[in-house]
């Protein structure tokens, strides 16, 4: 599915199923949603040198990420640490900005809601 969009140039916006990866290498943009129900070999061959949000939930019903949330956050965790030690060095290793936002309210129920409760016991 493509949708153009015209203003003052032409956008595409494209949904692109993950199996076709090749398919993403001139994004300028590239949105992952639930990328914990994606196998993690393709999400690793979805990041490139475009700019990638990843979003998931990790736990709850939707919780099967957690090799998402053990394996690729914590490697792209230490990446991170590791090019912000290397800032200013010059070391040129084209690598990429790690930021991490975390829900902490709840959105699906009310905060200390009992059924939210009870689900995570």
């Amino acid at each position: 599915v493509r949708v153009n969009i015209f203003r003052n140039h032409r956008q595409t916006i494209q949904y692109v199923q993950p199996q076709h990866y090749e398919r993403v290498h001139q994004a300028e943009l590239l949105v992952i949603d639930e990328a914990a129900a994606i196998p993690l070999p393709l999400v690793k061959k979805l990041l490139g040198p475009y700019l990638v949000f990843l979003c998931s939930t990790v736990n709850g019903y939707e919780g099967t990420g957690r090799s998402l949330s053990l394996k690729l956050i914590s490697q792209l965790r230490s990446q991170g640490a590791k090019l912000s030690n290397q800032k200013g060095t010059g070391s040129g290793t084209g690598g990429r900005l790690f930021k991490e936002v975390q829900l902490q309210e709840p959105i699906r129920y009310a905060p200390a809601d009992p059924i939210e409760k009870w689900l995570h016991e």
